[in-house]
């Protein structure tokens, strides 16, 4: 059966491989994006403008010392929004403030609520909302938010399983009334997988298709990245 055409892929991924391409290969121009992406000039042209019109992306030059027209390049915007990223561990939580294109803007941190459950709920959302007020940051602006725990999210229930050094995360919809109570939806993630993302991202494993990750803290974690994708377990 032959492969669907480029055109059918989902718009959210199409805009997802654009932003991606952008995010880890800017200054970058159309033409170079459509190629990295796979997807069509057409369609690569659209993306760019539905983002020019959501102030996420900007021109910042042209092409040079090349043969023939110069193309615009093309770089997220530092005022296209912004990330909040949110790491909970057994000891401490830390919340960063970041711009669309991963620049940290602003840091804040303090030990973890030792009753745990819906007292480090209560926690995260108070510290999140402090950062982004102290920092001008209207919830509208928040573009992502993503939570680093230990364990992982039970898809049926919302609880955070396998957390053992946090109580009560077994119990809760963690995932439900983390994201009502600071406004949008979170995305969950175990904290050694995104320890070794950003190693790949902008740390010692750049340009490496296979990495191990080994964490040893309060407890022992292993992340792994094999053939250029995260291996996750059942």
């Amino acid at each position: 059966m032959p492969s669907r055409p480029v055109t059918n892929v989902p718009r959210q991924l199409t805009r997802r491989s654009v932003f991606e391409a952008l995010l880890h290969r800017s200054p970058i121009s159309r033409a170079d994006l459509a190629k990295v992406t796979g997807l069509s000039k057409q369609t690569t042209s659209e993306v760019i403008d539905a983002f020019e019109q959501q102030g996420l992306v900007h021109p910042i030059g042209r092409t040079s010392g090349s043969v023939g027209r110069t193309a615009v390049l093309y770089e997220l915007s530092r005022k296209g929004g912004h990330v909040l990223g949110i790491d909970l561990g057994a000891r401490r939580l830390t919340v960063a403030l970041a711009d669309i294109a991963g620049r940290v803007l602003a840091e804040a941190d303090e030990p973890t609520d030792s009753r745990g459950g819906a007292w480090a709920l209560d926690q995260i959302a108070r510290l999140s909302d402090r950062l982004a007020r102290d920092n001008d940051t209207h919830p509208s602006r928040l573009r992502s938010i993503v939570l680093a725990t230990p364990g992982v999210v039970n898809p049926k229930s919302g609880a955070i399983e396998m957390a053992p050094n946090i109580a009560g995360l077994g119990h809760l919809n963690v995932v439900g009334l983390l994201s009502e109570k600071l406004g949008s939806p979170v995305i969950f993630e175990n904290d050694i997988n995104l320890a070794l993302l950003g190693e790949i991202w902008h740390g010692c494993a750049q340009n490496v298709a296979n990495v191990a990750f080994l964490a040893l803290g309060s407890g022992v974690g292993l992340g792994l990245f094999i053939n250029g994708q995260l291996v996750r377990g059942a």
